[in-house]
């Protein structure tokens, strides 16, 4: 599989990919996380609730492939998946809950663009 590509740099110039700058803890900014299922039985591990028209909100992250993802990468705070926090477009969907949800539980691949929530920032 091809590396995924960054998203478009215009609209976050410093961190579309939540590269951190070293030093100090990082600020939680916007991130993606490329995740995927490589076993039929394989979940992604999150509850979520329809927080809102445009994203859904991370209620708790369970065992599966979101937690493993926040494992591999405990030495990034700023990348972790926390209750909180908006998952605000998945495989390039934005602007629906409802449609980001079905992608979330039936593709294999997933890049999920999330959002900080407003509990979480100051974390």
């Amino acid at each position: 599989a091809e590396p995924p590509k960054p998203q478009p740099e215009a609209a976050e110039p410093a961190s579309a990919r939540a590269t951190a700058t070293t030093g100090g803890p990082a600020a939680r900014t916007r991130f993606v996380m490329s995740i995927k299922k490589t076993h039929p039985g394989h979940k992604v591990g999150v509850d979520v609730t329809g927080g809102g028209a445009d994203f859904m909100k991370v209620k708790r992250v369970r065992e599966g492939l979101a937690a493993q993802w926040n494992a591999d990468h405990a030495d990034r705070p700023e990348l972790q998946l926390m209750c909180g926090d908006r998952i605000v477009e998945v495989n390039g969907e934005k602007g629906g809950a409802q449609a980001m949800f079905q992608i979330l539980t039936s593709n294999e691949e997933l890049e999920i663009t999330v959002e900080p929530g407003p509990a979480a920032a100051g974390a």
